[in-house]
């Protein structure tokens, strides 16, 4: 495990306190031990520890301490301070106001109030403390040490103060370490212990519990309200075990957060869609524009309002849970698979990356729909403009599918060693026989088929390619489907019967005709005959057209990098073109050295390649600019020279070619090109 120190722990983790019931833990209760205890206590804690002794005549004298300490806190180094004697640390730096102070208070004084002081956890031998010593080590930092509390029993009193200090170290939404000896006088208490916390309101939500033992028991408990832990006494990495169930309780704290802040955020969401129902309407009105259904944009519209008032209402809230999610990144490497695996995590995984609900929800054919078609699977890929119906219809009558290969796990290995940027393997995928698997998308492969065939996926739950000619559309699917879709499936009848009635009819008439309509079609030429499934390949049952097609589910995530990878393929430049040039116009500014005018508002064509890389240093570029424009520079900024270079350039070309980023024109002037800020300028020396 990546180190982190305990100091690390407890601030990230906002711990107010630790709470330690252990009862072999050992006490030096002499006044210098427990001076050096008790000036590193926080303020609250000095106000808490005086407030609990009863005698006025110790109270003040510790008040008195305390005081004095503080006006003489910056002289102190706690790192040379020897350990558990702070007096002589007093009496060598010379500070003898608090040495007097401290001597004023006698030791029968101390003894006198040894309960509370233990109970504080002053005076405790950390060295000999079997299993907290990196906790209690961790919890003392610059002279200030975390609040500490010690319970040697279980009595009726100490689980009084106890619930005292779990409602002390809860303020402020913060939270406590109660670490638990599951053995006290020889009596297994660990149960009982937890079972108090976790009847406690305040514990249960604040409380973070760690038990110790050196026999394995089952007493842990993990819920979304409180997390138990058990670590093994005979470990030989104890530090890291406690380490590893604080990361892990995180889970416990980052869960109550987010669903606390995202159920706040989300009835928001529902009450402003609530209030402003105009908006949900336009929303609507406008899904048929996008060719999607009026659930999916209103889905979308409440989950952008959800993330909307989560980020601008918890700002806080995000920034801890950051700082919480951090700490997983430290245990992730020993942790395995299996470890977190459970029952639903392949299913979850599967609906991660695919939606099955498609036809479910009748939702009409996008990119990134699976189909099975003929005992083969096909991706269906285009922009969405291309495949929304608008207006009744669609820019492309054919849509474009690319080939998916079924890959089995065991070969997983060879398929990926050839994969490049015009494949894609993508796993987890359920065939239509219910078999998970793995798929290789190949973006290289190109199919069509016509709109129709596939549309009709979407009238039915089931995904199939069918159409009854005799049946309206059904009302569940009426209202799931865009309006638009209405009325194009009564087109669709119409036009399926026609095409059933005609194919019918040459069928019959096949030996007077000469032909039939396999060969009509074959004959009309690869505007028909090139289909995967062509449209008079259906079969009909009970006056029910189907063709061998049926939609499986939809990819999800990596709809938008499938489509890149077959646009670039599809628009992938011609070998015998690599070399071609391109030009570019764009404006530049003219500088004559010498002069602090700038001529701007010149047009000049700059020359690219193929090459983005190369493009991105333009000055470099060929550029081809025209000669009026350097001699009307000149006339502006020179013009007493501008006779005499109208005769050089007489002879030239309109265009001049400047290859070089410097070079000459006619050995009359030198020119260096220059880009700044994405601005050109041409920068000119005159030499004659």
């Amino acid at each position: 495990m990546e180190h982190v120190a305990f100091n690390e722990f407890y601030s990230l983790m906002n711990i107010a306190g630790i709470i330690i019931v252990e009862d072999s833990v050992e006490f030096d209760l002499s006044r210098k031990s427990v001076m050096y205890d008790c000036l590193m206590l926080t303020n609250d804690e000095k106000e808490n520890l005086v407030t609990n002794i009863s005698d006025e005549q110790i109270k003040n004298k510790l008040i008195k301490i305390f005081e004095v300490y503080s006006e003489c806190k910056d002289q102190f180094i706690w790192d040379s301070v020897p350990k558990r004697d702070v007096e002589f640390y007093i009496k060598k730096h010379g500070l003898d106001e608090l040495k007097n102070a401290i001597e004023n208070l006698t030791e029968d004084e101390v003894k006198e109030n040894s309960e509370l002081f233990q109970r504080f956890g002053i005076g405790l031998k950390i060295e000999n403390a079997i299993g907290y010593r990196g906790l209690l080590d961790g919890s003392k930092e610059d002279g200030v040490s975390l609040p500490l509390r010690i319970y040697k029993d279980f009595s009726a009193p100490d689980l009084k103060c106890m619930e005292e200090d779990w409602k002390l170290f809860s303020r402020e939404n913060k939270f406590f370490l109660c670490v638990i000896d599951n053995f006290m006088g020889g009596e297994a208490r660990g149960k009982d212990i937890i079972d108090e916390l976790y009847a406690n309101n305040q514990a249960r939500k604040s409380g973070v519990c760690i038990v110790l033992s050196s026999q394995q028991e089952d007493i842990t408990r993990k819920t979304d309200e409180m997390y138990v832990g058990f670590v093994n006494k005979s470990t030989e990495s104890i530090d890291d075990e406690i380490k590893r169930h604080l990361i892990m309780s995180q889970y416990k704290i980052m869960l109550t957060m987010l669903k606390n802040k995202r159920m706040d955020s989300l009835k928001k969401s529902f009450y402003y869609a609530a209030s402003n129902m105009n908006v949900a309407v336009y929303l609507s009105s406008m899904a048929k524009d996008e060719g999607i259904t009026n659930h999916e944009i209103l889905n979308e519209w409440i989950d952008l309002r959800e993330k909307y008032y989560t980020y601008q209402d918890g700002a806080n809230e995000i920034k801890r849970m950051i700082l919480l999610s951090s700490l997983f990144e430290r245990m992730s490497n020993n942790v395995s698979s299996k470890e977190i695996e459970n029952n639903d995590f392949e299913a979850f995984q599967r609906f991660e990356q695919y939606d099955y609900h498609v036809n479910e929800f009748m939702t009409p054919p996008m990119t990134g729909d699976i189909f099975y078609i003929k005992g083969n699977y096909y991706l269906l890929l285009g922009q969405e403009c291309d495949l929304s119906i608008r207006n009744g219809r669609r820019k492309n009558p054919i849509a474009e599918l690319v080939p998916i290969k079924l890959v089995k796990n065991r070969d997983m290995g060879n398929f990926k060693e050839k994969y490049n940027y015009e494949k894609l393997l993508l796993g987890k995928f359920l065939d239509a026989d219910g078999k998970c698997c793995n798929i290789s998308i190949d973006c290289t492969k190109r199919e069509v088929i016509d709109n129709e065939i596939i549309d009709l996926c979407a009238f039915n739950d089931f995904g199939k390619s069918e159409i009854c000619l005799n049946q309206e559309l059904k009302i569940e699917a009426k209202y799931l489907l865009p309006i638009e879709w209405q009325q194009y499936y009564e087109n669709l009848k119409i036009h399926l019967l026609n095409l059933k009635n005609k194919y019918d009819l040459i069928k019959e008439h096949e030996e007077i005709l000469g032909f039939n309509v396999v060969q009509l079609v074959n004959d009309m030429g690869a505007s028909h005959n090139n289909r995967l499934v062509s449209i008079i390949d259906f079969s009909i049952e009970d006056n029910v057209i189907k063709y061998d097609v049926k939609r499986i589910c939809r990819i999800r995530n990596h709809v938008l990098l499938i489509n890149k990878m077959f646009l670039e393929y599809r628009g992938r430049q011609a070998f015998n073109t690599i070399n071609m040039d391109i030009g570019r116009n764009t404006s530049y500014a003219i500088e004559i050295m010498g002069s602090d005018e700038r001529v701007a508002g010149n047009d000049v064509t700059v020359i690219l390649t193929t090459s983005r890389k190369e493009n991105e240093n333009i000055k470099r570029r060929d550029w081809i600019i025209n000669k009026e424009d350097i001699l009307r520079t000149i006339k502006n900024v020179k013009p007493l020279e501008s006779e005499k270079y109208e005769k050089v350039f007489e002879e030239m070309d309109n265009s001049i070619l400047l290859e070089s980023n410097t070079g000459n024109i006619k050995n009359a002037i030198k020119y260096t090109k220059l880009s700044t800020n994405d601005e050109l300028i041409l920068k000119l020396q005159l030499l004659k």
